[in-house]
């Protein structure tokens, strides 16, 4: 493949900030624009390392498809923020032009085919060749990016929780003997006793860098300006972080071998290089922690999927007082601990819901009208009243197998059975039918369901709201003893997260045959002798 390394001087030099507003100005790009196209990228390089621009832009196109974006970006806005970011020295990753990587001197394409790389990639010798090569060749149209349904919030929050409670583990971890290593400069340190947060640690290999560039030794060239900003990147992070760093960087390059080895080597790195003793409980802790971070961070080389998306190297740790075992899940192990962990979330995210719409049950639902006004609305929404039938039975079974379902899954499911039952079955109804019989079906009385609008169901009006957002929600979720908003909100986000909705077999047919049956109860029969009547 040949001698793939970067060509460190080849890259723009850093600007200040009052350099880099002028270019934004220049480019007319705003600072909340320049801010969420910076942090898109930095998900995409956290997600996947690296990857062209071409490919960061099909991401952001699929997923402004999927979620609504905090800002809509057209593709003239990462080009004119591309050389802006190439000079920005805050961010974890940088922006390599084709020509700026060898073998890669006559490529066409411009910045569309530069190469979006995670820092990391560029700290690690060898990195580039083992992972990010790879992307190169093997890009998103060959084999796409999983897009997980976590990527809206890494927009705003990059760490997930388990690396936040490794971290807050390992930055309280002390030096309990004389630490004498270099600092960042030319100076040495002690920090004994010391908690690892509060100073910055640097690798021999980087101090040896460092001094090349300050003096000249080493056969390094003299460069006053490059060490000063190596000092600052260095000074950034804390001994904590970049222990971390190393762990991250060690779990990436392990996918597909021995996925014991990084945490080993974690344990080894705070003990050996920061000087950190651990006592069994303390290790033991260190270990879980850095398990469930590790079965949740997004392998570079699986496109973005953790291992527990992708069902591959997921650790197991098992507690024996102060003592553990390290394992990895078998198939069964795995659907356990991915059924335990739905188990977790659903919790918490019932807990958000209820928490977010908590004392919000008050709206206003349209007042039933008569039998001779609903067949006037439905003549001039021009639907038939055998369609209406239909879909004031076939909505009331959505509710029922589903308790919230929208509009455009109704619709969805409609078009499945159809296909599968046929019109012997199923009578076949148009898209216009529906959209049509929504505003009849809200104004007649005696359902089991409601229809609802985005905004009476989460209380503001979206930018797109359409008649095919409107939800049908069971009346047994919609009581005064519950709040019925967060019930609602958890049945479509799971709806969502697991991307399809309850269709057992035989539905709907089965099921409207159950509701048209006179015993079934009292509710329904009301309901069919309204229906009769209109």
């Amino acid at each position: 493949m040949g001698d793939y390394t970067i060509k460190h001087t080849e890259y723009p030099a850093p600007v200040t900030e009052a350099e880099l507003l002028a270019m934004r100005q220049e480019k007319e790009i705003s600072e909340e624009k320049y801010d969420f196209i910076r942090r898109f990228l930095t998900v995409c390089a956290n997600l996947y390392g690296a990857m062209e621009m071409r490919e960061c832009w099909a991401v952001y196109q699929k997923a402004a498809k999927l979620w609504d974006m905090p800002m809509k970006v057209i593709r003239a806005d990462f080009r004119d923020t591309f050389e802006i970011l190439r000079r920005d020295d805050s961010l974890r990753f940088r922006i390599y032009t084709r020509n700026e990587l060898d073998d890669f001197h006559i490529v066409q394409g411009g910045w569309m085919v530069a190469v979006l790389i995670h820092e990391d990639i560029m700290w690690q010798e060898g990195y580039l060749e083992r992972l990010a090569l790879p992307f190169m060749h093997h890009g998103y149209f060959d084999d796409p990016p999983h897009i997980s349904d976590r990527f809206m919030s890494f927009l705003d929050h990059p760490q997930t929780k388990e690396e936040e409670a490794l971290l807050a583990f390992v930055n309280g971890l002390k030096v309990d003997e004389k630490f004498s290593k270099p600092g960042v400069g030319m100076f040495t340190e002690t920090h004994a006793g010391e908690r690892l947060d509060s100073f910055s640690w640097i690798s021999d290999a980087e101090n040896k860098k460092l001094r090349g560039l300050w003096l000249g030794l080493d056969g390094v060239k003299r460069d006053a300006n490059q060490a000063k900003g190596l000092e600052k990147k260095l000074a950034r992070e804390s001994a904590a972080e970049r222990a971390l760093q190393s762990f991250r960087y060690g779990l990436q390059a392990a996918v597909g071998k021995n996925v014991k080895s990084p945490l080993r080597d974690f344990i080894s790195f705070l003990k050996k290089e920061l000087h950190v003793s651990l006592t069994q409980k303390q290790e033991t802790d260190l270990a879980e922690l850095s398990v469930a971070f590790s079965n949740v961070l997004p392998r570079w080389a699986e496109k973005g999927l953790s291992p527990l998306e992708s069902y591959e190297d997921v650790l197991k740790l098992t507690r024996k007082g102060d003592t553990y075992r390290l394992t990895v899940l078998d198939p069964d192990e795995l659907e356990e601990e991915k059924e335990r962990r739905k188990e977790i979330e659903d919790r918490a995210l019932q807990e958000e819901m209820l928490k977010q719409w908590k004392g919000q049950n008050d709206f206003t639902y349209p007042e039933p009208l008569t039998d001779k006004a609903l067949r006037s609305l439905a003549r001039k929404n021009k639907v038939t009243l055998k369609a209406l039938r239909f879909l004031d039975t076939y909505f009331e079974a959505c509710a029922y197998v589903n308790g919230a379902v929208t509009i455009r899954d109704c619709w969805e499911m409609y078009k499945y059975a159809l296909e599968d039952d046929g019109e012997d079955e199923i009578p076949e109804i148009h898209m216009t039918d529906f959209k049509g019989s929504l505003e009849i079906l809200r104004q007649k009385g005696h359902t089991s369901y409601r229809i609802l609008t985005q905004k009476e169901l989460t209380g503001r009006k979206g930018k797109h709201d359409s008649w095919m957002k409107e939800v049908v929600i069971g009346k047994n979720i919609m009581n005064d003893t519950m709040e019925w908003r967060a019930a609602v909100m958890y049945l479509l986000a799971q709806m969502d997260a697991s991307d399809s909705y309850n269709m057992p077999d035989g539905f709907p047919g089965e099921l409207l045959y159950h509701l048209y049956e006179p015993d079934f109860d009292e509710e329904l029969k009301i309901f069919k002798k309204s229906v009769s009547k209109s």
